[in-house]
């Protein structure tokens, strides 16, 4: 296990960096959106916009991602 290459190492620790990055920003978003916008109720659109942007992305990534031939 521990021989591994070093590229596998960096990205599996910018990964676990990342996750949690990942949460933290989600976290505080809403906490910071309510003293930045104008309207409470606006508070946790920015957060919102990322999910919605992460999902509808999903589906031309997965038409991208798919192989060209298929394999009989």
């Amino acid at each position: 296990m521990y021989l591994l290459p070093r590229n596998v190492w960096l990205l599996a620790i910018s990964l676990s960096l990342f996750m949690s990055l990942t949460v933290f920003v989600i976290f505080l978003g809403g906490i910071i959106g309510q003293f930045l916008a104008p309207n409470v109720s606006l508070s946790t659109l920015p957060v919102a916009m990322i999910v919605v942007g992460t999902a509808s992305s999903i589906i031309p990534v997965v038409y991208i991602m798919r192989p060209l031939h298929k394999y009989e």
